[in-house]
C-alpha cells in the first residue's frame, strides 16, 4: 500500500506495472477515475475466487448485470431512511461497549483495539441482519466471531499468490482452511435462524404481525423478496453472509484507525471531547443529539481521508477499452488507490497532516474522496456505518479515554482492507479521572 504512494508521487496519476505475467494500470486521475468507477458496463470488479471460496456468491463478489439486480433488491434496505429504526440498535450496542470499557479499566488491561471493536461491529451487524442477539461482546468463539475472524485471514491468505501454482496451495493452506470451516460453521447458523424466520412467517396470526416481520431487519426484506419470487432461499443465505462479513470488517477497521489518530493528535481529541460534552453534556447520548454533533463528523471525514478503510480498489476491463490516451484490452487489471488521491497536495492543503476542520462547509469533493468507492458499486451501507461509527465513539469517547503503549510499530499493511501489521495495543480509563 505505502509502495502506490510512492510509485504515484514518481510516476504521476496514471502508471502501468507488471503483475504476474500481466500488465496492470493504476490510475489517481480524478476524471479517468469518475470514468472507471461510473461506467461499469467496461470497468467491473476484478474475478477473485479466493475471495468467493471465503464469503460465496453475493453482492460483493457478483457482477455485471447478476450485481446490478441484486442491488436493486436489497437498495431500500440500506436506505437513509432505514437508519432511524437502526439506531437503537447502535446505541444498545454502545452501552455493551461502555461496560467492557468499564472493566478493562478497572483492571488496566491492556487489549487490541480492533479485537475490542471487532465484537461492538459482530453485535451490531448481527442484530440489524438477524434481529438476534449472539451476545457478541461477552462470549469468546461463538459461531459469528469465529467467521469474522477467519474470514478475513482467509482472505488475505489467497490475495498472496502470483502464480496458480501458488494459489492452489493457499487455499488448500490453514488459513483459508479455517475460514471454510468457520464459514460452514455459521452457515449452519445463519439456516437455523431463517428457518426460524420462515416459520415465524408463516404462522403469523395477522397481516400486520407478517409485515412486521418482513421489515424489521434485513433477513425480513430478503424475505420479502424471496417472497415475491425475486430471491432464492440460498440467496437469501448469500447475502446475509455478505452484510455480516462486509459491515464488520470496514467499521472495526474504521473505529480502530479513529481512535489511533485521536491518541496521536490530542489537541483534535481534546476539541472533539469538548462538542461532546457541549452538545450532549449529561444527557442520554440519542442519534439526534449525535446527529449535531459537526466535529465528530469531520473527525470520522478525516480518519476516512488519511486511512480510507480499502485504500485500493481493483477492477477489470469487461472489453477492449480506451482511457484516456491509454488502450487496454479486455481483461486488463485498473487499480483505483483512494490513499493516493487522499493524500495527493494537489487537492488537499498539507495532506500530512490531521486537520478536521478542513471539512467545515465543504460537501462537494469531485472524486478527491472516495473512501466507500462511488458509481454503480459504491458501498450499499455506507449511511449505516456512518450511522454506527458515530454512535459507538460518542458513547465511548464521552466517558473514556484510550492511550497507546508506546514503542508499538504502527505501519500500515493491506491486502483487501487497511490494518496495522502488528495489531494496536491499548489501555482505556475512565475520562473523569483526568
Amino acid at each position: 500500500m505505502e509502495r502506490f504512494l510512492e510509485l504515484s508521487s514518481l510516476y504521476g496519476p496514471v502508471w502501468k506495472f507488471w503483475n504476474g505475467l500481466s500488465i496492470e494500470l493504476v490510475v489517481s486521475d480524478l476524471d479517468l477515475v469518475g470514468t472507471i468507477f461510473n461506467n461499469t458496463q467496461d470497468y467491473d470488479i476484478t474475478h477473485r475466487p479466493e475471495i468467493a471460496i471465503v464469503i460465496g456468491t453475493n453482492l460483493v463478489t457478483m457482477r455485471g448485470q447478476a450485481h446490478k439486480r441484486e442491488r436493486k433488491i436489497l437498495n431500500p434496505a440500506f436506505h437513509i431512511s432505514k437508519l432511524q429504526c437502526m439506531a437503537s440498535i447502535a446505541i444498545s450496542a454502545a452501552v455493551n461497549t461502555l461496560a467492557r470499557c468499564n472493566r478493562l479499566a478497572e483492571s488496566g488491561q491492556i487489549f487490541h483495539l480492533a479485537q475490542f471493536f471487532g465484537r461492538t461491529a459482530s453485535e451490531v451487524i448481527c442484530q440489524a441482519s438477524f434481529g438476534v442477539d449472539f451476545e457478541c461482546q461477552e462470549k469468546s468463539g461463538s459461531a459469528i466471531l469465529d467467521f469474522m475472524a477467519n474470514t478475513a485471514n482467509g482472505i488475505e491468505n489467497n490475495r498472496k499468490p502470483l502464480t496458480m501454482g501458488t494459489f492452489i496451495y493457499n487455499i488448500f493452506s490453514g488459513a483459508t482452511y479455517r475460514a471454510i470451516k468457520a464459514l460452514r460453521q455459521f452457515q449452519k447458523e445463519v439456516r437455523r435462524l431463517i428457518g426460524l424466520r420462515e416459520a415465524e412467517i408463516k404462522n403469523a396470526k395477522t397481516p400486520e404481525e407478517k409485515q412486521e416481520l418482513l421489515s424489521k431487519d434485513l433477513l425480513g426484506l430478503l424475505f420479502l423478496k424471496k417472497e415475491e419470487g425475486e430471491l432464492t432461499f440460498e440467496q437469501v443465505l448469500q447475502e446475509s453472509m455478505a452484510f455480516l462479513a462486509a459491515g464488520y470488517e470496514t467499521t472495526t477497521t474504521w473505529l480502530q484507525f479513529t481512535i489511533v489518530m485521536l491518541c496521536q493528535h490530542p489537541k483534535v481529541e481534546a476539541q472533539l471531547i469538548e462538542e461532546l460534552d457541549r452538545v450532549i453534556g449529561e444527557r442520554t447520548p440519542t442519534w439526534e443529539l449525535i446527529k449535531q454533533c459537526n466535529y465528530l463528523h469531520n473527525v470520522l471525514q478525516e480518519c476516512l481521508r488519511m486511512h480510507p478503510p480499502i485504500p485500493v480498489v481493483d477492477r477489470q476491463t469487461m472489453r477492449d477499452v480506451q482511457l484516456g490516451k491509454v488502450h487496454l484490452p479486455k481483461g486488463t487489471g485498473v487499480f483505483v488507490p483512494p490513499i493516493v488521491i487522499h493524500n495527493n497536495p494537489k487537492f488537499w492543503d498539507e495532506p500530512e497532516m490531521c486537520k478536521p476542520e478542513r471539512f467545515e462547509n465543504k460537501t462537494n469533493f469531485h472524486n478527491t474522496l472516495i473512501p466507500f468507492s462511488m458509481g454503480g458499486r459504491n458501498c450499499i451501507g455506507q449511511h449505516f456505518a456512518w450511522m454506527e461509527a458515530k454512535i459507538v465513539l460518542a458513547h465511548v469517547l464521552r466517558e473514556y479515554k484510550f492511550t497507546l503503549l508506546p514503542g508499538q510499530d504502527l505501519t500500515r499493511k493491506s491486502i483487501v482492507s487497511m490494518y496495522f501489521k502488528d495489531g494496536v495495543k491499548v489501555k482505556v480509563e475512565h475520562r473523569k479521572g483526568e
